[in-house]
Order: structure tokens, then sequence, then C-alpha cells
């Protein structure tokens, strides 16, 4: 049909990405006529990428006379479709790990004591909490106790992922893209225990939200333990399907209070314990009064103190006050100088490339990128960024939207773009 191929082409003219094969391999055209188009669909996660990405421009596939063509889409079970992959020994689906995170370097207090008691006696509590649904603010432990639950169910001959929503969501696409959907189901769905952290980063994905929304069905009536964690009650989570969120409240939802400030020094303790660390009660107190604005602080001025003697094979009092000492001058806040700066890094540029006049292809998709990490992470006004680059507010809000639409085209380019520069900007 004709006028279809004209429409997929002024689509992906449009939207670079929508002829992506983890839709265009799994349909077929069934029949039309002039004002109906009929197409089946074999795999469910690409008709939901197709009503994702491809339905909101049907309004103008349109016949010769400029009459809409209507499209109808079903699902069906059909033997054009060939699954499984032709090398599938070969597909391997990498988890995250964190061998540091366990139950013994986890510091309890009165308000966390119950989650923490749950996931130390998680099979006796399936049977009648499951899900588990853990929520709590940035820097609670959530994904700590996770790793650790998975640690020690592990280390017990369990069969259990830790995995995280974006990792997941990787999980999906690469699937999709090497026709391993077998595979990836058979490896999510013959573990004894999943645990699955931000769950709140599904939002926009859905077929995504497809994938696991299966995965939990099949976990789910197996027995099997689900413990999830997010920023926000399952009642809270936003642009995540309705049927998913009742799943998540089948079980127990239950929040994991941030560590009250009068166990911090609890924490230094134990967390120096398991790395090795001898802190001198002066640093101690260094840590205390500079970085107890969270546990995350704490943590991660701890982290640093202990990569860096072992960098410089050198563990006395001293050179750990050096560290101290330079992470308190690294105290900042992020700036649009800043992501600027990482960015033409990433890219090989100069961040006066980046804000200058050049109109140069090989500048477009950097300084696009800018923008919308700027945008993102400082949430800037559209004007004040427009004259931070010296140009008009209009341009930037175009920039900003076709990296948006990049990514939720699963675009690899910019996926691992915006990955690596948020690390660099991170670390």
């Amino acid at each position: 049909m004709k006028e279809w191929s004209q429409f997929l082409e002024d689509v992906e003219l449009k939207k670079p990405g929508s002829k992506h094969p983890s839709w265009l391999s799994h349909y077929k055209i069934a029949s039309y006529d002039s004002q109906n188009l009929y197409l089946n669909f074999t795999d469910i996660f690409a008709l939901n990428f197709f009503k994702e990405h491809i339905g909101p421009e049907l309004v103008l596939f349109k016949n010769s006379n400029n009459h809409r063509i209507k499209v109808h889409i079903k699902l069906e079970s059909s033997s054009f479709y060939k699954s499984g992959h032709p090398d599938s020994k070969s597909i391997v689906f990498k988890f995250p790990e964190d061998k540091q995170c366990m139950f013994s370097n986890f510091v309890k207090d009165k308000e966390n004591h119950f989650v923490f008691d749950l996931l130390n006696h998680l099979p006796e509590n399936t049977p009648t909490f499951n899900p588990l649904f853990i929520y709590g603010a940035h820097n609670s432990g959530k994904s700590h106790l996770l790793k650790a639950a998975f640690n020690h169910y592990q280390a017990l001959g369990l069969k259990c992922l830790y995995v995280d929503a974006e990792t997941f969501s990787e999980h999906v696409i690469y699937a999709m893209k090497n026709q391993a959907m077998n595979e990836f189901r058979k490896t999510y769905r013959i573990c004894d225990m999943l645990f699955f952290d931000d769950v709140h980063k599904l939002a926009h994905k859905t077929a995504t939200q497809e994938e696991f929304f299966h995965t939990f069905n099949s976990l789910q009536m197996a027995t099997k333990s689900i413990v999830m964690a997010s920023l926000t009650p399952a009642s809270f989570l936003k642009d995540i399907e309705p049927r998913l969120i009742s799943r998540f409240e089948w079980g127990l939802s239950i929040e994991l209070p941030v560590l009250n400030k009068e166990h911090f020094p609890v924490l230094i303790n134990t967390l120096s314990g398991s790395l090795g660390l001898d802190i001198s009660k002066e640093n101690k107190k260094t840590l205390l009064e500079n970085f107890s604005l969270d546990p995350g602080s704490l943590i991660k001025a701890i982290h640093a103190i202990s990569l860096r003697s072992h960098l410089d094979q050198d563990h006395s009092e001293k050179h750990a006050q050096v560290t101290l000492d330079d992470l308190k001058n690294q105290k900042k806040e992020l700036t649009a100088d800043d992501i600027t700066l990482k960015t033409s890094n990433f890219f090989g540029l100069k961040p006066k490339d980046i804000r200058g006049p050049s109109q140069t292809k090989p500048l477009a998709f950097p300084r696009q990128l800018t923008m919308y990490l700027i945008r993102k992470h400082l949430n800037l006004p559209y004007k004040k960024m427009g004259e931070y680059f010296s140009r008009d507010h209009s341009t930037v809000m175009a920039s900003i939207t076709i990296i948006d639409q990049k990514l939720k085209n699963f675009e690899e380019e910019t996926m691992n773009a915006v990955k690596r520069i948020e690390w660099d900007l991170k670390n």
C-alpha cells in the first residue's frame, strides 16, 4: 500500500527512530481499502511501541482524496514471526551487583527496623505479604536493603534477581532488537525472588510496563517473592498503568524513613568498619559537621576516603583529613557551566563551541543535549536559557523537545550520551 509506505517515511522524517525494527518486523498488513487499513501484530511489545510512537500521528494518514484512512490493529499469533534468536545461547543479560551491601552493615533505628526484619524473614513473609512494596525518600536506604536481601538469599542458594527499572527497560529493548524475548522472559520468570528497584522510573515506558506486568503476574502466580522500592507509595506513582499500580498494592506497602541523625555516628562506625577504615575522632567530627545533611552525603564522603586511601596507598589520619578538606572545597551547586563543560568534554568540543553562534551540523546535537540537561537538572526558565546560549527561547524549547523525543524513541546514541554525561556530573 503506497499511502502507508509514504506515511511511515513522513513520520520517520518527523520523528527519527519511528521506523524501528522492534515493531516493523512484528506486523503485517492483513487487508486494506480506500479508507481502512488492517494491521495484525504478533508481539505485544511491538503493538505497544506502535501505539506509543506511531499512534499519535495516524490523524495525518490520508488517501489521495485527502480523506483520513482509519487504521485497525489486532494482536494475534502467527507463524510468519520468527521467534527466538539464531544464537540464543549467546544472549546474556547483565545485572547490577553490589556485594558491599549487607544486612550487617545496614544501620537500624526504631523507625526502619520493621522493614529490615521483614526482609530478613522474606520466605516466611511472602505468602502473607507479596509483593512487598517499600517506599521512601532519597537516601533512606531502600537500594541498600534490596541489594542486601539479594546478596543474602543468593548466598543461601536461591535464584535471585536484583534489577532497577532502567536496567529492566534496557533488557527489554535489547531482547526485542535481538529477537530474544523468549530468553528474556525465561531469565526473569524462573527466579525465586525478584528485587525491583526504582519502580517510579517505569513512568512513560508503556512497552516496558507491559513486559513487567506479565513478569509480575508470572511470579505472583508461582508464589515467588517480589520486593519493590519506589520514591512514593504506589497510589502516588505517575504515568504508570492503573492495572500495575493495583497489583503493587496487593501485598504490603510500607515506608522506609530516612535514618535519624542521632544514628549518624553509628553509620560512620559501621560503614568505615566494613571498608576497613580507621577513622579518627577528629575526622569523625569533621564528617558530622560537614557531611550530615543526609545519610547519602555522609556515605559518599566515607567512600571517597576509602577510594583515595587505596589509590594513594596512604591510610594515615592526615591523608584522610586532606581528602575531607578537598571534599569540603568541592561542595557547590551544579551550574549551567558545569553541564556545558561536561557535555563539551564528552563530544571533544569546547564550551564556547556549544554556546557559540555556529549552526554547523556537528554542533547541533551536542548543543541540543546541553540544553536538555540544563533544563532537566536546573529547571532554568526558557528565556534565561536563551540568554545563556544567545538564542531565542523558542529555539531552546525546540531543542529540548527533539532530545526528549529521541529518548522516548529509545535512540541509543542519545540514551548513552545522557547516561554517561549524567554519570560524569554525579561523580
